[in-house]
């Protein structure tokens, strides 16, 4: 069948979304190539994320709502993009009372001293 045209496996279930992509970078989901079979049977596209299916499945004609989601790989160097693109963002973002407070060497020895000869009484 037509199905059978494409290089990839189509995944119809335990498929879970990884990714979203917003229409602001729509030339990443806009259709580069169409794979069209006999009618009311499901349609392939190819955009530059992979393969996506669409259309009727069956004969069937009452309402079905299905969800198929297509995963190709996985892009780790895009993923660590993702994740300092959100620290650069939140840089700065501390609150003051959370920042550990820079002390001096001598305080640092008088809070060391304080803490090795006194006892904290109930």
């Amino acid at each position: 069948s037509h199905l059978d045209s494409i290089d990839h496996p189509l995944p119809t279930s335990s498929s879970k979304p990884t990714i979203l992509i917003g229409q602001d970078n729509c030339s990443l989901i806009l259709t580069r190539k169409v794979v069209e079979g006999p009618p009311n049977s499901p349609v392939l596209s190819w955009s530059y994320l992979g393969w996506s299916l669409h259309g009727k499945c069956s004969d069937y004609s009452g309402r079905v709502d299905d969800s198929f989601t297509l995963t190709c790989f996985e892009d780790d160097q895009l993923h660590k993009i993702v994740r300092d693109s959100f620290e650069i963002d939140n840089y700065g973002a501390t609150p003051y009372e959370d920042v550990v407070k820079l002390k001096s060497v001598e305080e640092e020895r008088a809070v060391e001293i304080l803490e090795q000869t006194t006892k904290k009484i109930e």
